[in-house]
Formats: structure tokens, C-alpha cells, sequence
């Protein structure tokens, strides 16, 4: 089942969708822009093409992005793949 993400206006601006060992990523029209993969103890962001763009690491709860340069604190990776749609 595809969960809404809304923005602070409160406007859907995409959905996740739980699809196995990984979360499917979907725009606000439902287009697939990326996923989440779970990999050895870290969260794995990927676009459409299955190029990383990011990752989170569960034990400092610190978000990189794909050159490891930290980005913040806590779980952005559904952010940063809608925001790499754009």
C-alpha cells in the first residue's frame, strides 16, 4: 500500500511503497524516482537508473550523500530522492 508524503502546506508530494526488502520511492503522479535498499546495517538511496545518491547510517543517524560528505542528521533519503527528481 503506497503511504503519502506531505510537505509543511500539507500538499502530497509523493508516496512510498513498502516492496520487499527495499521502500519504493513515487512522485506526487506516481512515477517511480528511486528506492531505498537495506544494506549491512545502512539505508542505500537509488535513483531510477540505480545510481546511489545517498545513504544513512542507522548507528551515527547521519545522512551522506553519494560522496560520503554529510548532508544530516537523521533519515533524509526520502527527501533527497524526490528532491534529485526535480
Amino acid at each position: 500500500m503506497k503511504e503519502p508524503i506531505k510537505n509543511d502546506k500539507r500538499k502530497i508530494i509523493g508516496y512510498v511503497e513498502k516492496f520487499g526488502a527495499k521502500i519504493l520511492v513515487y512522485n506526487h503522479t506516481y512515477r517511480k524516482v528511486g528506492e531505498i535498499r537495506f544494506e549491512f546495517g545502512k539505508q542505500v538511496a537509488y535513483d531510477t537508473h540505480l545510481k546511489r545518491i545517498a545513504v544513512y547510517e542507522e548507528k551515527m543517524n547521519v545522512t551522506k550523500d553519494a560522496r560520503l560528505v554529510k548532508v544530516g542528521k537523521g533519515n533524509l533519503l526520502v527527501q533527497i530522492i524526490l528532491q534529485n527528481d526535480m
